[in-house]
């Protein structure tokens, strides 16, 4: 491990957003800058100086540190006016999909794990259990009212997580149901997609309409 100090790309030179328009990558010692959505001309570029799907008072007091960078971006603004009352629901959901995946743990649920009978769930538990996260998914999503360009659903993206194994470890037979998950996960991130149908049996074109947040997982 290493230290490099790259000044051009410091907080003194790139403006913070919890929603940024660019994000940093390293390649050796190389630091790599690149828009995550189109950037109009004269638009300030912003990358994130704390990590945006923590909680508002922790990017806060991230912050807060020297040499001080507030931040008055939509996102923070609209956590801001739901109230912690809100933000502790969305917690209680989260830590209740936790509770449900103890019935089936992420770590058996495993495509191969159905190979080896001493190690399986049954499939109508894992059924069950996915029909309840559903719920709990629907939920979250409701205590939502702006949208996910304006503010992610991070506490949404474990429970997907979560429900696309179990419809993963299902089969076949649930991979349309995994696919759904698939899009209310870039949903969530504020990703819109148009759909468009084939007159053939090809099937249609997804066609990316706005970016949304890149967080680590999405490549």
């Amino acid at each position: 491990q290493g230290l490099g100090l790259w000044p051009l790309a410091s907080r003194a030179h790139l403006k913070h957003s919890c929603l940024p328009n660019a994000s940093r990558s390293f390649l050796g010692d190389l630091l790599i800058l690149r828009t995550c959505r189109d950037i109009k001309k004269g638009e300030q570029i912003t990358i994130a100086h704390v990590i945006p799907s923590h909680p508002l008072s922790e990017r806060r007091a991230g912050l807060a540190q020297p040499p001080g960078t507030p931040c008055d971006c939509a996102f923070c603004e609209s956590e801001a006016k739901e109230g912690s009352q809100m933000r502790q629901r969305r917690v209680d959901l989260v830590l209740r999909v936790k509770e449900l995946s103890e019935r089936a743990p992420p770590h058996r649920l495993r495509t191969d794990a159905s190979m080896d009978e001493t190690n399986s769930i049954p499939t109508d538990v894992v059924r069950e259990v996915a029909k309840e996260v559903s719920k709990i998914c629907d939920e979250l999503e409701a205590t939502y009212s702006q949208p996910g360009s304006i503010s992610p659903r991070f506490p949404l993206l474990e429970p997907l997580s979560y429900l696309f194994s179990c419809y993963l470890y299902l089969g076949p037979e649930s991979t349309e149901e995994g696919i759904r998950v698939n899009a209310r996960y870039f949903a969530a991130l504020g990703f819109e997609f148009e759909y468009t149908s084939a007159d053939d049996r090809r099937g249609g074109d997804m066609i990316l309409r706005r970016h949304g947040f890149y967080e680590p997982l999405i490549v």
